[in-house]
């Protein structure tokens, strides 16, 4: 088949992926309903507000806010009333998704914290104090009357409607506290109502949380699945420990003899380090919301500091050892097409055609997993929770960077271990192409079984299938288009909820995401055009097979490619295939010379017979011309 029939077939596709993707979103997956009308910086002004308009001075306090949900009560309301009611109570009567904004002071007791629905509504907040600060004692009555009139003004609740189920009361050092609990016979669904919590402190209303009660064995059966999925991603990471183990063991038992690829490995092991980085980075707000007061706030950020540059150092350097092995053994060396260039310092052209070849392929991924998606709702029972790690894009302090930094580690780091390290360690170990490839990507499928979908073993089958797309992308394509079709489908999936939010920063930050691979695709045609022979994809392994053997054997070199349909070839043609493809190194041609940099001298006494050119070493490196 042409190139273009069947880029054309790809676009194609990608275009009917897209259409099922947008068609079937809201109707699969929780987080497509999250709309919000608020910035993050509107949000923190509102809760500030909040707790002014109550007479509390927030000078020298912190700020952390994140965005999170209520999982359990949205995949009790998905399993009893479907995806789309339990989204649309999620927009308008539970409170299934909201921003957490907390105000607090380092080794300080009292805390003030305001919970904020996605349309700006206060559905919950927190005044934390000390068990012995002072307050009033009131009688249950006085205390029932107050409560009741504050809900009625601040939350809209009437005491018709709503029925106290619970109370209690304690008495403190100085104060006493009551605890009163109110549901609403009106809003049940299945076995649960929604209630609201209500902590009386002396006579400050302390506390106000509006909430869904589900059912106590739902709650208890809910957790034993996560468990079992906690259980299926615990055996899936210590397989994927062995495999990286078994890469850096190979690794270092070739490095005397240099069979390794350390520019690739470098390459490799800086970009996932940088892309870590900017992602955790980014994060800074979550890691404060879970600052414990009673710790100092200084040593807190060193550990918080210390284990992102641990987990830059370790993760790039493992995943950039095997890439470095891999790049050394694999026999398919087509497929590491665009890495190989910018392994040596340089941009092609071809990258801006694989960059772009990622959107459709992209597109077809996420069409085929909306619709896996929406059989298994339909078929099988399938829910998912509310809340998902696109959705923490919106605490980021900056949401383009982490869903860009995010996208990419995840992107380079899978499909550098579970693609190319994979296929190289298996295929070696089984002789089995098909066996290579499924493997590692059924590890990599049940490694997010961590992931709450339920049922637990949906999320392994899903991605399973997936898994093996992005192993035909690589296997044809290319290592590179592989990461960026990977890096892609998560920078879609992050744009998504930031293009449905009313603000214009959100929506800023998805378009920034979702283009970026234009812009590597803009960059990439900075680079030059590359002039390859054309040769039989035949012909690629066995050079590189046979790579060491034409080492030992210059003159066999000359023959094989004489009869791989390289006899009509010019010497300076089979020079710049060798060295492209064979060794990948640079080129460079000048007044009918070539130069390549970086060449070792029985190197290039292999390609002087090879090709019967004069090899001669430079100050610019290894120069070959026609024999004098």
């Amino acid at each position: 088949m042409k190139k273009w029939i069947e880029y054309l077939i790809i676009v194609a596709a990608g275009i009917v992926g897209a259409g099922f993707f947008f068609g079937f979103y809201e109707k699969v997956l929780p987080s497509a309903a999250v709309e919000l009308k608020l910035s993050k910086a509107d949000v923190i002004a509102k809760a500030r507000d909040f707790w002014t308009s109550r007479g509390v001075n927030l000078s020298g306090y912190q700020e952390a806010t994140i965005f999170s949900a209520d999982n359990e009560a949205s995949v009790y309301l998905q399993k009893t009333v479907g995806v789309d009611s339990a989204n649309a109570l999620g927009k308008s009567t539970v409170p299934i998704w909201f921003w957490k904004v907390r105000f607090f002071k380092p080794l300080t007791k009292e805390e003030f914290i305001a919970r904020i629905e996605p349309d700006g509504r206060i559905s919950a907040f927190q005044h934390i104090i000390s068990e012995d600060a002072p307050g009033d004692y009131l009688e249950e009555g006085k205390a029932l009357e107050l409560v009741r009139a504050y809900l009625k003004d601040n939350f809209g609740i009437e005491p018709s409607e709503w029925e106290m189920v619970k109370s209690s009361s304690e008495d403190r050092k100085a104060r006493r506290d009551y605890y009163f609990t109110f549901k609403k016979p009106s809003a049940t669904w299945g076995e649960s109502d929604l209630r609201v919590d209500v902590v009386l402190a002396g006579s400050e209303i302390a506390s106000v949380v509006k909430y869904l009660k589900v059912p106590e064995e739902f709650t208890r059966n809910y957790q034993s699945q996560r468990s079992l999925g906690s259980l299926l991603g615990t055996i899936a990471s210590l397989l994927a420990v062995l495999m990286v183990f078994a890469g850096v063991i190979m690794f270092f038992a070739n490095l005397r003899k240099r069979g390794n690829d350390v520019k690739l490995a470098t390459l490799v092991g800086v970009a996932l380090g940088l892309s870590i980085l900017i992602s955790n980075a980014t994060l800074i707000p979550t890691y404060l919301s879970r600052y414990d007061t009673a710790t100092q706030f200084s040593g807190y950020l060193l550990q918080v500091f210390m284990g992102m540059a641990l987990s830059v150092l370790v993760i790039g350097f493992f995943v950039g050892v095997v890439a470095g092995w891999a790049g050394g053994a694999i026999d398919k060396k087509e497929t590491l097409w665009g890495l190989l260039p910018l392994s040596r310092g340089r941009l092609s052209r071809r990258m801006a055609g694989w960059a772009l070849l990622s959107y459709p392929l992209a597109f077809f991924f996420m069409g085929l997993q909306v619709i896996i998606y929406f059989l298994g709702v339909k078929f099988m029972g399938v829910w998912a929770p509310a809340e998902s790690e696109y959705t923490m894009v919106f605490a980021s302090s900056i949401p383009a960077l982490f869903a860009l930094g995010t996208s990419l580690s995840a992107g380079l780091n899978e499909e550098v271990i579970f693609r190319f390290f994979g296929l190289t360690l298996f295929k070696k170990a089984l002789r089995n192409t098909f066996l290579a490839f499924l493997i590692p990507t059924v590890i990599w499928a049940f490694l997010h079984s961590t992931y709450e979908i339920f049922p637990i073993y949906f999320r392994g089958i899903e991605l399973t299938i997936g898994g093996l797309l992005f192993a035909l992308v690589f296997w044809r394509y290319g290592l590179f288009t592989a990461i960026m079709t990977h890096w892609m489908v998560d920078a879609l999936y992050f744009t998504m909820p930031l293009m449905k939010s009313s603000s214009v920063g959100f929506v800023v930050s998805g378009a920034i995401a979702a283009g970026f691979g234009l812009i590597v695709a803009l960059i990439a045609l900075l680079g030059k055009p590359e002039k390859d022979v054309e040769v039989s994809e035949k012909v690629i392994p066995a050079l590189s097979a046979a790579l060491d053997y034409f080492r030992d054997h210059p003159d066999a070199l000359h023959e094989f490619l004489v009869k791989a349909g390289l006899s009509d070839a010019t010497p300076g043609e089979r020079l710049r295939y060798l060295v492209r493809e064979l060794l990948g190194l640079k080129l460079r041609e000048k007044k009918g010379q070539y130069f390549v940099k970086g060449l070792a001298a029985p190197d290039a006494e292999l390609l002087s017979r090879a090709t019967g050119l004069y090899a001669e070493e430079t100050k610019k490196g290894w120069a070959f011309r026609d024999q004098p």
